[in-house]
């Protein structure tokens, strides 16, 4: 996303994100989207085990919105001067 121009950002990034949200919905369903809506509708289900649904749902997301946290903090630090 660095190398979108900066007048373009305004419009690609949220063509991106509702993307990604519209397959979601589609091909996973309401309980991709969230790890609470999951464990009410999938929690026993058969073919799901506890281990799975666990990585899956909970473990995976809290990774990701992490990572995600800090590569924000990261992208909006100050750089640091260059020395002559």
């Amino acid at each position: 996303m660095n190398r979108i121009p900066v007048n373009s950002k305004q419009y690609v990034v949220p063509i991106v994100i509702s993307s990604f949200l519209s397959f979601a919905l589609v091909y996973i369903g309401v309980p991709g989207l969230n790890p609470t809506v999951a464990s009410s509708r999938l929690q026993g289900c058969s073919g799901l085990t506890t281990q799975w649904f666990l990585f899956t749902y909970w473990l995976c997301p809290a990774v990701g919105w992490m990572a995600a946290a800090h590569l924000d903090r990261r992208s909006k630090a100050k750089p640091s001067k260059k020395k002559k």
